[in-house]
């Protein structure tokens, strides 16, 4: 019985407890402040017993609630000096009030929690700031802090307030990045959560970061070093030191999918206040590391600042790394030393890598710094990798302001040769677009541009600016700084650079026509510099063909024996041509006349083809090279008669077309008409009885050009015959209106067959221009039937042709335009027209039609034109008494 009555009691009492929980669970969620009072205010102990399955007390369920005035009441009823244990209290999971009351987004109740619990105890400071770091730091049974907790539920004000509440204090943020269950960062619950606004917070980069570096946990390697980049690109200084000034070991850890660290980004950026920024947050003892630091590509922080314009940024870095370590002068010499000359995986040093991109003032100070210390300049001049020397590497880049400083301060480079054998004139004479001769400017209004414009910048290359102190080191040296406009030019021309300066600003084509002019100057200038220590031309090859002539080959396996000999001599052979015959292949003849004039001897230099310099610009059509040479009649005589090992003479090299380039000339009968005026020309300048001479192939230079330009004939044929048909169509479509026109009057006719408006005076008008309509038509009619009843053979198309075809285009031109005058007359004679404004409308539809038409028409019309009147000229030439050489149109034949 007394067990029962016992258990009775027992079951009594937890029923009790139960009801009494429930009660007061329901009047919390009924924000009962009253009841809340009335039933704590002297039983204040029962406040902190649990009221839930889950161990809650009143305080946790307020917290969770997120109920700020509940959670100051609830506390209100504590004695102060109990009220610490409202923040240790703790349900079935480990979780504190803070907990709880972080899953909500009121950062302000947390803040009172925090003030209302501590301040309220009596704490001094130092015991403040210990029981809030613990509080803020207190773990629930999955090792969660409370900050992991609001990433966790997403509450980017909570989050806030508690990083700010911890940094504030002097706490270790990082105690708070991971939780103790799994290892899960609070970036990766974020992403769980997809509160991806965290990352934005930064809060995540942080923790990513700490991750990689103190753990090695390289799951979020790409988004940290994509992090890190961003932040260095933005010049975010703040972060960077906040991140970096307790952990500077991790500035030398790569950032970029190439290896590049901190350092080499700012360095390549160009960045001056970064890169001194990143070297103050490293340890002196530890700086000299900063510039021994290699990527994948095995460049170091100064093989990437050079590849900008930033002397300045260069030379602090040498001072800040070398002299904060306390090296004697010895061991500085030596330290810069090693760094000037450390080479990447291509073999470069810094100063070759600063020539490769152009900086004319980094050149300019590494060339100073190595000389200064007394190193050896010659490790510099060339790379590894294929032997190219800095010279070279200018010049491929069209450096040519850096490779005439190079140059003129180091003339040895100009005798370097790379890997395959070449100079740097060798590539200089390859590069067409370097020069006006053998570059393309659109139109005659660039060209204009062009020669209005002068040589040199306005105010000078920015690049080409240096520090003071390296100025003065310079002329310290005897090298006083030279600057493209120096002091001197006239006010005018200063006013007139202004004006360009302007224009450059605001019009790209000018900029663009400028700077190829400029390119062009230097690449002169170098031209010049170069060819005063090229001997090229002095090999002597001698021909394996005399000078005999040659009318019939009988042997021919003498001759498959000679073609095989001459083959293999080729391929045995790995010596590059000269830089004159490059030069002369290309078209460049700035180049070629440097060298004819600094070395006239030099024209009479034959290649191991046997070919001298007629031979090649007559094969690779560069007209003005060819025209260079012919002029100069002490030579000419002896180079037209030049066979080369092939049995060639130039007159069989005008035939061939192995080198043929398309011409310059826009359609087939044009292209074809241009190589037979060039067969012509060149034929005109060698004796008569060379154009019976056979080459090995056994062939007269007239049959291979009737070989080698059959194809060409038919693509001419076909188009001349579709050209003309189609031009005949039209004339015909023509002469059919207007004769139309001619007999329906404008406004009928009287009973007698008078024209009705027969005595107005816009009536002539019309007759003429239907007339002159109809016979121009009719007359273009008749000359492209010709030219399609034409033989169509190579000699029509020399002059027949092309002046037919011009004749035809402009009859049909006029037709066209007579026609639409013809229309014009009609309206005007119909509609009696009052307003001004009404006729000038009406005439400029009736224009608008010839406009269009001669806006397409007219550069295939000028073509042709410029083509009739050069073969009426030369007829006139050849044929009448007297001299007519003024009558000589030249230009590209």
């Amino acid at each position: 019985m007394g067990m029962e009555k016992e258990v009775i009691i027992s079951k009594s009492e937890m029923n009790n407890k139960f009801h009494d929980m429930i009660v007061a669970y329901t009047k919390l969620l009924a924000n009962d402040f009253q009841w809340l009072e009335a039933t704590y205010k002297q039983n204040h102990e029962a406040l902190f017993n649990p009221i839930t399955v889950c161990g809650d007390t009143m305080f946790h369920v307020a917290a969770y609630r997120g109920s700020e005035a509940m959670l100051q009441t609830l506390v209100e009823l504590v004695p102060q000096t109990k009220r610490r244990e409202v923040l240790k209290m703790k349900n079935v999971y480990g979780n504190t009030v803070l907990h709880e009351l972080v899953t909500t987004a009121q950062a302000e109740a947390a803040d009172l929690l925090m003030k209302e619990v501590l301040f309220s105890d009596g704490l001094n400071h130092e015991d403040y700031i210990r029981e809030r770091e613990e509080i803020l730091a207190d773990r629930n049974k999955l090792g969660e802090t409370p900050l992991f907790r609001a990433v966790e539920y997403g509450n980017m004000s909570m989050v806030k307030y508690l990083a700010i509440q911890i940094e504030g204090m002097g706490g270790n943020l990082h105690k708070h990045y991971t939780r103790d269950h799994d290892g899960l960062s609070i970036l990766h619950i974020a992403v769980i959560g997809q509160h991806f606004v965290f990352i934005n917070l930064g809060i995540g980069d942080q923790i990513s970061i700490y991750i990689y570096l103190q753990s090695g946990d390289e799951t979020n390697k790409f988004q940290i070093c994509m992090v890190l980049t961003t932040k260095l690109l933005a010049n975010d200084f703040q972060w960077l030191e906040a991140t970096y000034k307790q952990n500077h070991e991790a500035l030398f850890n790569p950032i970029t999918v190439c290896g590049d660290t901190m350092f080499h980004v700012a360095a390549y950026r160009g960045s001056e206040a970064m890169l001194q920024t990143l070297v103050e947050l490293v340890p002196q003892t530890k700086r000299r590391e900063v510039l021994k630091m290699k990527n994948v590509y095995g460049n170091t922080v100064l093989h990437e600042l050079v590849t900008t314009a930033q002397a300045e940024a260069a030379d602090l870095l040498m001072k800040e790394v070398l002299f904060s370590d306390g090296l004697n002068h010895e061991d500085y010499i030596r330290e810069r030393e090693e760094i000037l000359a450390d080479r990447n995986k291509l073999g470069e040093t810094p100063l070759f890598r600063a020539v490769e991109y152009g900086n004319m003032s980094m050149v300019k100070y590494l060339a100073i710094q190595i000389e200064g210390m007394g190193g050896n300049l010659h490790k510099h001049y060339t790379r590894d990798h294929d032997g190219l020397s800095i010279l070279h590497i200018a010049v491929i880049g069209q450096h040519f302001d850096t490779a005439n400083w190079l140059v003129e301060r180091y003339p040895q480079l100009a005798t370097y040769k790379d890997n395959n054998g070449k100079t740097t004139l060798h590539l200089l004479a390859s590069m067409t677009t370097s020069f006006k001769s053998s570059s393309f400017l659109s139109g005659l209004f660039e060209e204009f541009i062009y020669y209005c414009l002068p040589d040199e910048a306005c105010n000078g290359d920015e690049s080409d600016k240096l520090p003071i102190a390296l100025h003065n080191k310079d002329l310290e040296q005897g090298e006083p700084s030279k600057a493209p406009n120096q002091p001197g030019h006239s006010k005018g021309f200063k006013w007139y650079y202004s004006v360009l300066q302007c224009l450059k600003s605001g019009w790209k084509k000018i900029d663009r026509v400028w700077g190829q002019k400029q390119l062009h100057t230097s690449a002169i200038k170098l031209a010049r510099h170069l060819v005063r220590t090229d001997t090229s031309w002095f090999q002597p090859h001698q021909s394996e063909e005399d000078d005999t002539i040659c009318l019939e080959r009988n042997d021919d396996k003498e001759e498959e024996k000679v073609k095989k000999i001459a083959a293999a001599k080729k391929e045995k052979s790995s010596e590059p041509d000269t830089p004159l015959f490059i030069a002369a292949t290309t078209g460049i003849v700035e180049i070629v006349n440097e060298i004819l004039d600094k070395y006239p001897q030099a024209i009479e230099h034959i290649n191991k083809s046997g070919q001298n310099i007629l031979h090649v610009a007559t094969l690779y059509r560069t007209y003005k090279v060819y025209d260079l040479v012919v002029k100069k009649k002490e030579k000419k005589n002896r180079l037209v008669r030049g066979i080369d090992n092939n049995g060639c003479t130039i007159l069989h090299h005008a035939a061939d077309t192995v080198y043929y380039r398309g011409g310059t000339k826009p359609t087939p009968a044009l292209k074809l008409q241009q190589e037979l005026e060039w067969f012509e020309t060149v034929k005109n300048e060698i004796p008569g009885h060379f154009t019976l001479h056979r080459n090995k192939n056994n062939m007269t230079a007239d049959q291979l050009f009737n070989d080698r330009h059959n194809d060409k004939l038919q693509d001419a044929q076909e188009w001349v015959k579709n050209t003309s048909e189609s031009c005949s169509t039209v004339a015909v479509l023509v002469a059919g209106v207007v004769f139309a026109a001619a007999y329906s009057a404008p406004g009928g006719f009287h009973d007698s067959g008078q024209p009705i408006l027969l005595e107005r005076p816009l009536y002539s008008f019309f007759t003429v221009m239907d007339v002159a309509g109809l016979a121009s038509s009719l007359t273009s009619v008749v000359i492209f039937l010709s030219i399609l009843t034409s033989s169509l053979e190579y000699k029509d198309f020399e002059n027949t042709i092309p002046r037919n075809l011009s004749l035809g285009f402009t009859f049909l031109f006029f037709s066209v335009t007579t026609t639409m005058l013809t229309f014009t007359a009609t309206i005007l004679l119909l509609v009696h027209l009052e307003k001004k404004w009404t006729a000038s409308l009406t005439y400029a539809a009736a224009f608008l039609p010839i406009c269009i038409f001669a806006l397409f028409q007219f550069p295939l019309y000028y073509q042709y034109f410029i083509v009739a009147v050069k073969g009426i000229f030369n007829f006139i030439r050849k044929n009448m008494p007297g001299n007519w050489e003024f009558l000589h149109i030249k230009g590209d034949f």
